[in-house]
């Protein structure tokens, strides 16, 4: 029986201005930082539970439009930067899940924050470097130094006009 064998979609990806709004079309998903208890109340985790469907009580993985990756304990305590590495190394993994042609995952874009960069204390070079590897995702731009040019860029990420 002979193996079929899917294409991978264009593996594109890029960096944004962390100080201009962005309209997301429906294949994004909001990547951020959370807790291990889920409690999204400061910071881009309460962007992902008032505008991408983040679900309290859920502190690392998809819920609704988003994707937590958890880089404190609870709210006050934030995680050895070992642990976070796993969490982004899972991360990293699904991105490339999302991109192998199951009809339910098929062409996910991933819209990353400064995951750990704010609220939790760690440095940027700390944790950008961690998510080299990762597809069809979307950076900030102060982290291009540690990951390089991205080929191509989505137009489903415009600025928002007001």
């Amino acid at each position: 029986m002979e193996q079929l064998i899917l294409p991978r979609p264009p593996i594109l990806g890029g960096y944004y201005d962390i100080n201009k709004s962005f309209l997301l079309d429906e294949k994004f998903f909001f990547v951020f930082g959370s807790n291990l208890k889920g409690i999204h109340g400061a910071g881009a985790a309460k962007v992902a539970a008032k505008c991408f469907g983040a679900q309290f009580g859920v502190g690392e993985g998809y819920t609704g439009r988003s994707y937590a990756i958890p880089t404190k304990i609870d709210p006050k305590t934030p995680r050895r930067l070992n642990d976070v590495k796993e969490s982004i190394k899972r991360f990293v993994s699904a991105t490339d899940i999302a991109t192998l042609g199951d009809p339910e995952v098929d062409h996910r874009f991933f819209f990353v924050t400064a995951i750990g960069c704010g609220l939790a204390g760690f440095d940027h070079e700390e944790i950008a470097p961690l998510f080299r590897g990762a597809v069809n995702c979307w950076f900030p731009e102060t982290w291009k130094p540690f990951l390089g040019d991205y080929p191509g860029l989505y137009e489903g990420v415009t600025p928002k006009t007001e």
